[in-house]
This record gives structure tokens, sequence and C-alpha cells, in this order.
């Protein structure tokens, strides 16, 4: 009844894998994005297995330790070498854990707890206060974050929620808290002053995409239209949109005005980070969930060669990818770049090898700034030359049916 179980559980053994994902992390700067494309698993799986694989590529199994012990358990036994102190022998550990391991006897459950035993005071303590937060939204439209505090700090931050908090009530105790945290919030919120500029503030504002069909962008926040005229941005959007948020406009080619006036600085301003945060919602390197609003402006022709710091040239990329980034096209690759496609203007990700431009793929790209612009171009692409536009189409439509009105008018 279990032979396909079985014969799957007898693959995934042993460290031999583990040269092979070497061997991939090798030829590929992203080596966990290949697995998980070709391999089907998923990324933080294929993440654990890149790195995993640095501690067991190379490991001399003469004496058949790791024969019959799982891959998960062999990255739990990784996971554990990498936290030990500098001074710690880490092939008496490795060697100690295997044993207990048993060719796979003992459960991954009980390796983990043994491993917490036993080097409870081995590990190395990494400990300081923390706090993250989830990337992408849960099935339920909620966000996470995990607090990580010493017991002091955190018993403060307990009593000062629950205090703050709704203190009869039967909702369960969850909820108050998260009460307590809301009020908390509000009450040391600093009021946003409009007129203040600061370019390190990633407070989440609403957002207005317009395009322009007849128009380009000319520089100093002006368009020229199809007759010549320049016009604003005030004079395209609704003066009473600014107080909602941030208005961003897009010409006929796709380039984004009124947010780069200051091109001769080097760091963006808040505005042009802003706009492209909307124009992306992510960062640029496919299957990156950071938040483009949290990342950093990465200048796609380096500064030193030239680069503006216009919507053009800036794109929106995490700390890691805008670190790991090949600036200089002329030095030879090693781990790709982050550039805008010249058709669509859109982010994209050169590969190192050379392989075929990759892209965000992830749906909620088509609800970015950049997605209802290539949308809007599709359905203005494909409409038939004779079409009249919407507007004009409508107002035909209108006069129809008042010459039909007064044509039956008549008649009665």
């Amino acid at each position: 009844m279990t032979d396909v179980l079985d014969a799957f559980r007898s693959l995934l053994t042993g460290p031999t894998i583990f040269a092979e994902v070497a061997q991939i992390a090798e030829a590929h700067s992203d080596a966990a994005d290949f697995i998980s494309e070709h391999y089907g698993f998923s990324r933080p799986t294929a993440t654990k297995l890149v790195t995993a694989s640095k501690n067991w590529a190379a490991y001399d199994d003469s004496k058949g330790l790791a024969r019959g012990v799982s891959i998960p358990v062999l990255i739990l036994i990784s996971q554990a070498m990498n936290l030990l102190h500098a001074d710690e022998d880490k092939e008496e550990f490795r060697n100690t854990i295997l044993d207990f391991a048993d060719h796979g006897a003992t459960s991954w459950k009980d390796v983990k707890a043994h491993i917490k035993k036993i080097a409870g005071t081995k590990q190395a303590r990494k400990v300081s206060n923390s706090v993250t937060f989830s990337k992408t939204t849960d099935i339920t439209g909620m966000q996470h974050a995990h607090i990580r505090l010493n017991p002091e700090l955190m018993a403060t931050f307990r009593a000062t929620l629950k205090d703050l908090g709704e203190k009869w009530t039967a909702l369960p105790s969850s909820y108050r808290y998260a009460e307590g945290l809301r009020t908390l919030l509000l009450k040391h919120t600093r009021p946003r002053d409009t007129d203040e500029v600061d370019p390190w503030d990633r407070t989440m504002t609403p957002a207005f995409m317009l395009t322009v069909d007849d128009g380009k962008y000319v520089g100093d926040g002006m368009f020229a239209t199809t007759d010549g005229t320049l016009i604003n941005g005030e004079e395209l959007a609704n003066i009473k949109l600014a107080p909602f948020g941030l208005v961003t406009i897009y010409d006929e080619d796709g380039n984004i005005g009124c947010h780069y006036q200051l091109k001769n600085q080097r760091l963006a301003s808040k505005q042009l980070l802003s706009a492209i945060a909307c124009d992306q919602i992510f960062c640029s390197h496919p299957g990156c969930y950071n938040l483009a609003q949290y990342s950093q402006g990465h200048h796609s022709i380096a500064w030193s060669q030239g680069g503006e710091t216009t919507a053009e040239v800036i794109i929106s990329a995490c700390k890691f990818h805008n670190l790991h980034n090949d600036d200089d096209p002329t030095k030879p690759p090693k781990y790709g770049r982050h550039v805008r496609d010249p058709e669509t203007k859109e982010a994209v990700f050169l590969p190192p090898d050379g392989s075929p431009t990759k892209r965000h793929k992830n749906h909620c790209r088509e609800y970015s700034g950049r997605g209802l612009y290539l949308r809007h171009r599709s359905r203005k692409k494909n409409r038939p030359a004779h079409q009249p536009k919407d507007l004009l189409r409508r107002g035909n439509h209108r006069k129809k049916r008042r010459r039909k009105a007064r044509r039956k008018a008549t008649i009665l």
C-alpha cells in the first residue's frame, strides 16, 4: 500500500543530493530560484537545500553515518552546525547527531529535540531584540509581524497592550492586545505634514494612476500635447486629489512624469521613490516579495557612469538585491543586472548567464502602476482605427437617442 511513499523516502536520503545542489550553486547566481523553477521546490525549501549544501557537498561519509538519513534531518543538522561557536568542532557535532539519527530510524522531531538538548550550550548566542514583517498578506488579506524581545521588555510590552486594550470584554485576549497595539500606534504616530519632505519616510498613502494618451513628458514637470501646448501635472490631475495621496502620471511612452525634477542629485526624492514603488509594488528581482515601498532606489545605470536620478534610471530593489547587482556592464557578469525594459519600461532582471530576461510573475503586478499602464496601452493598441473612443461613442449614442426621440414626438 505504501510502495510509492517508501520509494520516495529512500530517494530523499543521504547527502548525495547536496553535491548536485552545490554544482548548481556554482553555475547560477541565484541557485535557489533556479531549483525552485526547474524542480518544483518551494523557494524556502530550495534556499535550505542551497545553504545545507555548503556543509554536506564535500562531506566524506566513508563510515556511512549519513546513509538512510532523510534530507530534512540533514538540513536540520546543517542549521545547527551553522550556529556553533567558531571554536567548536563541527565535525564531532555532526557525527554525534548522525549517530543519534541512526540511519533514519529516529524521527525528525526527536532529532530536533536532541539537537536542542546537547547544542543549547554550544550554539553561539546571537540574541537581540527584533521585529520582522511578512512580505505579503495571508489568504485573509492580513499581514503578520513577529516580535522577539528579552523577557523584561516583552513583559512591559504585554502589560502596555493589556492596559491600553479593552478591559471588560468577551473578546479573546489576542483581540484585546491588538486593540491595545492599535491605540498605542495611533497615540504615538506623528501627524504627517504635507509640506515636509523626508526621503526616508516610507508611510503608505493612496495613489492615483493617470495616463496621458496624447502627450509626452518633456521635463520639469511639463507635458507636451499633440498641438505643442505645454501643461503641467496640476492641469492634468485634479488638484483636489493632492490631499488624498500621490498622483503619478504616465505619458504615451510609459515614462513617469512630475516626480524627477531633481535628476542632478544622487539620492532619489521621496516623491520619485513613492512613484516607483507604485510602479513596481515589489522589488525588481523575480520572486522577491519585499515591498518596493520599503526597498532602496537603485541606479540601473550607475551614478558613476552618468546615470541620472530619473524614473527612467531608478528602479526599486530590496537591500540584498541592490547589493548583489552588476553595476558595471563592462565587467564580467556575476550576479546579473536589474534594468528597465526598453519597450515596456518595466523593471526586469538580466541573468548573468545570458539566459532570457526575467520578469516578476506575481499576479499583483497587474495592479501596479506599470501593469495598469500596460493594460491601458494594450487596449488602446487593439482598438480598431475606425472605432471612436468611449467618450465620443457615448456622446454619439446620446445624440442618436435624442434625434430618435424628436422624430417620435413629431410623428405623435
